[in-house]
């Protein structure tokens, strides 16, 4: 029988191959095995992630308006309040902003909401200490939690940019999650940009 370079058979060169290819087999099998524990935990946090979300299906319309006269945006969750700010106040109705949450869930945070009297300006805020100082120092009344929003520091849950401008010629605030409205009013509306308010979910 003839025999190989090394001395063994040629069977016994063939069962050498087989058993190095089953050890092939199972360095592979175990690197899988121990890669699992991460691809898992990756999968954990995103499951982590999505369960901060608020329910979409609790989400309620912020509603806007205008007060041509003053110049004042106005935002509520509350469609009442809303009727008597139309109705009484020279207020015209908007539309709906975006989709917050009536109460806190999740990684939600609460949305602040003052008015000034004298400049007839509604300021929303999620900062508790611009809060503090437009109360102590700039003439806003504090008028309580107006909803709950996601902060600005990660854009999560399907939500969308509510951004924030100034017009300090009319005194004004003004949100909107619409970039092509912002735009505008930044160039033909002297508005200042102020950069991100939070983040909610898109009308």
């Amino acid at each position: 029988m003839c025999k190989s370079p090394d001395g063994y058979g040629s069977s016994a060169l063939h069962s050498n191959v087989k058993f190095l290819v089953a050890i092939s087999v199972a360095v592979l099998f175990v690197s899988a095995a121990l890669a699992t524990p991460v691809q898992y935990r990756r999968v954990g946090n995103l499951e982590a992630r999505q369960a901060d979300c608020a329910d979409p299906n609790a989400a309620v319309a912020l509603l806007r308006a205008l007060n041509p006269t003053s110049d004042d945006h106005f935002y509520t969750t509350n469609a009442t309040e809303m009727e008597a700010f139309l109705a009484n106040d020279g207020y015209s109705a908007q539309g709906i902003t975006a989709f917050v949450f009536p109460t806190q869930f999740g990684t939600t945070v609460p949305l602040y909401r003052l008015f000034n009297p004298s400049m007839v300006d509604h300021f929303y805020t999620i900062s508790e200490s611009s809060r503090d100082a437009a109360a102590s120092q700039h003439g806003y009344v504090y008028e309580g939690i107006q909803t709950y929003v996601y902060p600005p520091t990660d854009q999560v849950c399907g939500s969308v940019v509510l951004q924030e401008a100034f017009n300090s010629a009319v005194e004004d605030h003004f949100y909107t999650t619409n970039a092509t409205e912002m735009e505008y009013d930044l160039t033909h509306h002297n508005y200042i940009e102020e950069g991100i308010s939070a983040f909610v979910l898109p009308p």
